[in-house]
């Protein structure tokens, strides 16, 4: 066995899935939220978990964001329009990239600057709740990569 299909055995190891598991969520900005139809102890649309990365693009400490609600995230100008989203979402749900060909999907960071995203919207279950896992990745470029890619010639 060559040293890849090593790694890949080991990856695929069972007891090495939280691990890896914790590993991506703490490299990936995700937010895990309630949707409507849950138990009527936990209001729709909550934020239950957030990833360290998460936190930081919006702007909140560790452990900030879960128990507030969603809106916290979302320009105040949109709030009208996505609560029609999330409806027709929490009625359909279903695996999704948000936004349509030519529209911004834009959040709010805390000190109220917006910030140009990208997010997928994965529903399941967790601990009897229906929840949508959103996966987000900022769309500016970042300092770093505000300049051309190298190109590098043979």
């Amino acid at each position: 066995m060559n040293k890849l299909d090593s790694i890949i055995s080991e990856l695929r190891a069972p007891d090495n899935t939280a691990e890896i598991l914790r590993t991506i969520s703490q490299a990936a900005a995700m937010v895990m939220v309630t949707m409507n139809g849950n138990p009527e102890d936990v209001e729709p649309f909550t934020i239950l978990w957030s990833t360290p990365t998460a936190d930081t693009l919006f702007g909140y400490l560790p452990g900030e964001l879960p128990s507030k609600k969603l809106d916290v995230l979302i320009p105040s100008r949109l709030h009208k329009v996505h609560s029609g989203h999330t409806a027709g979402f929490s009625e359909h749900p279903k695996r999704r990239s948000m936004g349509q060909a030519g529209s911004e999907v834009v959040g709010q960071h805390r000190d109220g600057q917006e910030i140009p995203l990208q997010i997928s919207l994965v529903p399941t279950m967790h601990a009897g709740l229906r929840v949508a896992v959103a996966v987000i990745i900022e769309s500016r470029p970042s300092p770093q990569n505000t300049g051309s890619c190298p190109v590098h010639h043979a």
